[in-house]
């Protein structure tokens, strides 16, 4: 399980450069989302998250997926992209973890 702190370094990151495809929730519903052909990913979606491993996150994120309006992220920085996938694969169902 990712460190609170880290979780919470990655909160503000992801209001910043993702919320607007993957919605504040992160449920895919950005105010960008509806101008992709591909949507953008819902980290709330229990089959995705069964399925993810932080290491497929973390390269997703950091290089991007081809094919997709998802943009590499490397500028970012080693501890911003660790501190990032924490707080993503922390989103449930009901949206971003308490403390908000």
């Amino acid at each position: 399980m990712a460190a609170a702190a880290s979780v919470q370094a990655g909160r503000p990151l992801f209001a910043r450069d993702c919320a607007l495809c993957h919605g504040q929730l992160g449920n895919g519903r950005g105010l960008r989302a509806s101008d992709f052909s591909t949507p953008p990913r819902d980290f709330t979606n229990a089959a995705w998250r069964a399925s993810v491993t932080p290491a497929r996150v973390y390269r997703s994120i950091r290089d991007g997926l081809p094919g997709t309006a998802m943009p590499a992220w490397r500028a970012l920085g080693e501890d911003a992209l660790v501190d990032l996938t924490a707080y993503v694969l922390s989103i449930k169902g009901g949206g971003p973890p308490a403390g908000r």
